[in-house]
């Protein structure tokens, strides 16, 4: 108990030393949170040891990052989107995908591995645009609406992609994984209806009651948070999707903004932990053929991918400077 203490507390202390020089030389605070994970996980001073509970409170800080990003946007705006928006959404993983697994098999990766590593180009970190994003204020801007609707398709279509590439994992020619990709369709069903049936029903006539308490009211908020997150972890269902499905359906309520405003400085702190652990999972020890991959694969990502989405985006007329 008193070396969980002392790593929690070694985080914060550092975090938040970190982050007041990332403030003032004027760089993202979410680099000084990495930067704290280097520095007390195993390349550094090595401090961090109980990874498992770290692991879990660096769930929560997701699991309320995405919850409070789907209480706050407005799912008439969503549908307003359309089908430009998902075919954009579509082309930027085929095309991102294809190109990156072009690039990846030039480098000598087999076409499994090449696969694998393609797919990984093609996902953004739902986490950290959405951070910054929320830092910006400009979630419900045109292109934050655009940018969100496109991570979150992304994140679906990586699970269809991991189904697929497991399944081929061997060359062994096994078919396709239909009842798993179906079971994952249904579960996405179930628990968005799920959401909205009791956000209408349930959770709109507890609000009556519960809404002159502010403690009640923010208990409340949390537990339905951590609902979703306990059915997904039990579904074995995305967490990400299950929580913002969760806010999405409470999004239209009365009391949505002073909910999202009470959460967010507990997302805040959770936010911090899971930063940390990332930054503590870092591996440094690349040899010289996968430091030069590395290299050649990155430049692709920041200069490529952009490109790739500019175009679609401009395809489906949308105006320069969102596509921008």
């Amino acid at each position: 108990m008193e070396s969980i203490f002392l790593e929690l507390s070694a985080i914060i202390v550092t975090s938040t030393a970190l982050a007041l020089v990332a403030k003032a030389i004027k760089q993202p605070i979410i680099l000084a949170f990495i930067g704290t994970g280097i520095i007390l996980g195993p390349v550094g001073l090595n401090i961090i040891q109980s990874r498992e509970l770290i692991d879990v409170l660096s769930s929560f800080g997701i699991a309320l990052l995405l919850y409070i990003v789907g209480i706050e946007l407005d799912i008439k705006k969503l549908k307003a989107l359309s089908w430009p928006t998902l075919l954009a959404g579509f082309g930027q993983i085929l095309g991102t995908g294809f190109v990156g697994w072009l690039v990846a098999f030039m480098l000598g990766f087999s076409v499994i591995e090449a696969w694998f590593i393609a797919i990984t180009l093609t996902l953004s970190s739902t986490t950290i645009v959405v951070k910054l994003l929320s830092e910006k204020r400009q979630l419900e801007s045109l292109y934050g609406r655009i940018t969100v609707s496109m991570l979150l398709l992304q994140d679906f279509a990586a699970i269809l992609a991991l189904l697929l590439l497991e399944s081929f994992a061997d060359l062994s020619g096994q078919t396709i994984p239909w009842l798993a990709l179906g079971a994952l369709a249904g579960k996405t069903i179930l628990i968005a209806a799920l959401a909205y049936v009791l956000a209408k029903f349930v959770f709109k006539r507890i609000f009556l009651f519960i809404g002159r308490s502010q403690e009640l009211l923010f208990l409340w908020s949390i537990a339905w948070c951590v609902l979703f997150a306990a059915i997904a972890v039990l579904w074995h269902y995305p967490m990400a999707i299950s929580v913002f499905f969760a806010g999405l359906a409470i999004g239209s309520l009365d009391y949505n903004y002073e909910i999202a405003a009470r959460i967010r400085s507990l997302r805040d702190f959770f936010i911090v932990i899971f930063f940390t652990f990332l930054g503590s999972q870092l591996v440094l020890n690349l040899n010289e053929r996968l430091l030069t991959s590395a290299v050649i694969l990155s430049l692709f990502v920041l200069d490529g991918n952009p490109i790739i989405v500019f175009i679609i985006l401009r395809l489906v007329r949308h105006h320069e400077r969102t596509a921008f």
